[in-house]
């Protein structure tokens, strides 16, 4: 019965831990998405001549 009850609470202790992690990786996703959108918006303009023409209207 002891070795039952051992085995339980380490069982308890692992599915606590997997529910942690799940509610870490649900609360960042949106985040990292968000920034990662945001970024892929602005890597169309880098290294294209389209890039060079929009900074040379700007300052003129």
């Amino acid at each position: 019965d002891a070795a039952f009850q051992n085995i339980k609470i380490h069982l308890s202790w692992i599915s606590c831990l997997k529910l942690h992690l799940n509610s870490i990786k649900f609360t960042l996703e949106p985040v990292l998405r968000a920034r990662i959108d945001h970024l892929a918006s602005h890597l169309c303009y880098v290294g294209t001549p389209l890039a060079a023409a929009a900074t040379t209207t700007t300052t003129r």
